[in-house]
């Protein structure tokens, strides 16, 4: 009886939360989107049966992918569903331009990648695995981040504190010159091997390794202007903080917490700064970006995967003479200088249409699974640990395309760390 009590109650608060944080997405779109950040584009048409019918959406999409199992794949389907598909609801319902075929294409990949990552594409086969704890991992990850920073200190040399602001990271990004394989590296750097030392040393205690690891994050990100590394270090030990609760909880509770105090923040100071990063930047702009994509290749001509990464190193010609992130920017925000990187559905829509849509997502499928796999044997904060990275890449998944992101951006390197490092803590046992 008390059991059944204890998750009657928990399903109540992760009930409130789920509408809560849709609740807010609603408010904050009609009260600060379309009024303070008006010049991207955001209009409000109040139409009573959009509302309620993009309120059924949402909630019977949560119903479908919700589970009581906490996984790899799940962590997925929540990271997407909340900010993707619920940031394209509220689109949806007060944004006339984007319309109910754009946000069911990204419900069908929802629910196709769900589908078929729970599919046995791989056996689950006995690996030799090396152990983190070891002392030769240890000095060479210390010895990689060595040369790594030194390297970057001879390139970049010291940030002008002139330009540490986020106010000016645009101009630090003008200065930057980086190439595609610097790029791959301080991607892998940054979002792997950083934040694993940056969460194994809270772990362990040892804050001075990991005071380290955040200085090297934070001056890479004083020389690149790349917002993401500077807030990897948050978002990662916030969430290794809240290991143990459920992982569907934390990402709506965090989700309308970060929202209501970004925009508090908004009305007490009179500073965007905060707001235009977590509301516009990250939830709001990806979603109105994903229906320009929509918007514009249902009437153009596709891209056919020819300005990827693979594209890149292979030397293959782009059918369209500019970049398509510089194309979006003029022609639907007005800006050719406009980076708009777009979320890995609609720029699989933009490669190929549907038939683009349907490929990615069986993809992104198998690479769900072959990460569920190399989890097996995960315990504890080890769990917690390989997570937490994971999560970091579904977030740039929101804005970026998967093939870039799996090979440029360093997913394929974190799958094969997963697979070939065991993260669980040997146990060592006395003799008798």
């Amino acid at each position: 009886m008390i059991n059944k009590f204890y998750h009657f109650m928990f399903e109540v608060n992760l009930l409130t939360w789920v509408l809560l944080y849709k609740l807010t997405l609603d408010l904050l779109y009609i009260i600060l989107q379309v009024t303070s950040f008006a010049y991207v584009g955001y209009t409000l048409n109040i139409d009573y049966f959009k509302i309620v019918f993009g309120w059924l959406i949402y909630i019977s999409i949560f119903r479908v992918i919700k589970t009581n199992v906490d996984n790899v794949i799940t962590l997925f389907a929540y990271t997407f569903f909340a900010l993707s598909i619920a940031p394209s609801v509220t689109l949806y319902q007060f944004y006339d331009k984007c319309q109910l075929w754009m946000l069911m294409i990204q419900v069908f990949a929802l629910l196709l990648i769900y589908l078929f990552s729970r599919i046995r594409f791989f056996k689950n086969t006995s690996i030799k695995q090396v152990s983190s704890y070891s002392f030769s991992v240890s000095i060479f990850v210390m010895l990689y981040l060595l040369i790594f920073f030194i390297y970057s200190l001879c390139k970049h040399g010291l940030p002008s504190f002139e330009l540490l602001s986020l106010y000016s990271i645009y101009q630090v990004r003008a200065i930057a010159k980086i190439s595609l394989l610097e790029s791959c590296i301080m991607n892998i750097t940054c979002k792997i091997i950083i934040p694993i030392v940056i969460v194994f040393s809270c772990k362990e205690h040892k804050y001075l390794k990991m005071l380290i690891g955040i200085f090297i994050q934070l001056y890479i990100y004083s020389v690149t202007g790349f917002k993401t590394f500077l807030f990897i270090p948050f978002v990662l030990l916030g969430a290794f903080g809240l290991r143990g609760q459920e992982i569907k909880k934390v990402i709506f509770m965090g989700l309308s917490v970060s929202l209501c105090f970004a925009s508090l923040f908004t009305f007490i100071t009179g500073d965007y700064m905060l707001y235009a990063l977590i509301g516009n930047r990250a939830v709001f702009l990806p979603a109105i970006i994903k229906c320009a994509y929509f918007d514009y290749f249902s009437k153009n001509e596709f891209v056919y995967f020819t300005q990827n990464t693979i594209a890149k190193i292979l030397g293959i010609q782009s059918n369209y003479s500019v970049s398509v992130p510089n194309l979006i920017g003029e022609k639907y925000f007005g800006d050719f200088n406009m980076w708009t990187n777009t979320g890995f559905i609609a720029d699989a829509y933009s490669n190929m249409g549907i038939i683009g849509v349907l490929v990615i997502s069986i993809l992104m499928a198998l690479i769900l699974r072959m990460a569920y796999i190399s989890m097996d044997k995960a315990e504890g904060d080890a769990k917690s640990i390989l997570l937490s990275i994971y999560l970091l890449y579904f977030v740039v998944l929101n804005d970026g395309a998967l093939i870039s992101t799996f090979i440029s951006g360093g997913l394929i390197v974190w799958v094969a760390i997963s697979v070939f490092i065991n993260f669980n803590k040997p146990s060592f046992r006395k003799n008798s």
